[in-house]
């Protein structure tokens, strides 16, 4: 048979009878604000994560630290030192942990020097990611200051280190049974609030394939939250139905078609410009 092989196919009853594909709206919305919110420490309650405590099992007995300041590592290692958390310097039992001190980042400077830092932060992650491999310490912490701008407390911004926050996440999925940490802290915050919020994070629960970013300010343990946008009435047009309206290139189609559209909405009053008089 000549149709052999082929299948009926549905045509619409009559040629003018269409079907429209628009794409369908959004299930979410599109536009987003981030959120820092008060959170408490994994594995502790809400009273000891105000008061930087953690359960002794989880505690961090020692680290190795690393960065590209030297005197920063330097300090935060006698800080460490004088709280009973030893320092990891080789030869002896892998640290619990590693710890990368990104140091002061820069400020307000030309966009050569910002890249210049961003590239030895990197770098110096690179560096904490061979220890962390060297030493079959499962932790890895990111210690940064004033890279994010939470509302929370009066804060100096300074972004540069922010870098380091996409490999840190993508640490766990990349190496199999370690967590990561970025914690932020503010350089206006005194030196005693600072060491408490590494101390914490050192003492918090270590889960795992988990990676987390918080940001530490006076004392407050801040997570970023994602939090949509309220949509806004579209009904309601932004112009005035009696404003005044220049429209440069009024003279054309599309110029006119608008003209048309905002006189058609009440009173305006409109100018309407072009090339040529006509």
């Amino acid at each position: 048979a000549l149709d052999a092989g082929h299948q009926r196919v549905p045509l619409p009853a009559y040629p003018f009878q269409r079907r429209r594909y628009w794409a369908d709206p959004p299930v979410s919305p599109l536009l987003h604000r981030v959120l820092w919110e008060d959170s408490v420490l994994p594995g502790t309650s809400a009273a000891d994560s105000a008061s930087g405590a953690a359960s002794a099992s989880a505690t961090v007995r020692s680290v190795l630290l690393t960065g590209p300041d030297a005197s920063s590592v330097s300090r935060l290692a006698g800080q460490l030192a004088a709280e009973g958390v030893k320092v990891h310097t080789g030869g002896e039992e892998p640290p619990d942990a590693v710890v990368l001190v990104a140091g002061p980042a820069p400020g307000q400077e030309d966009a050569d020097a910002l890249g210049r830092a961003q590239e030895t932060a990197l770098a110096a992650f690179g560096e904490a990611l061979a220890r962390l491999d060297e030493t079959g310490a499962r932790r890895l912490l990111v210690l940064t200051e004033d890279v994010h701008t939470t509302g929370a407390a009066h804060e100096r911004p300074r972004p540069a280190h922010a870098v380091l926050g996409g490999p840190l996440l993508a640490l766990p999925q990349e190496t199999p049974g370690c967590s990561a940490t970025g914690v932020d802290v503010c350089s206006l915050d005194t030196p005693a609030q600072r060491l408490a919020a590494v101390l914490a994070e050192l003492r918090a629960d270590g889960t795992p394939g988990r990676a987390t970013s918080v940001a530490w300010r006076a004392g407050r343990r801040l997570t970023r939250n994602i939090s949509p946008l309220a949509s806004r009435d579209t009904t309601v047009s932004p112009l005035p139905a009696d404003g005044t309206f220049l429209i440069t290139g009024g003279g054309g189609g599309i110029g006119g078609a608008l003209a048309r559209d905002l006189a058609g909405r009440g009173r305006p009053t409109l100018v309407l410009a072009g090339r040529s008089p006509r």
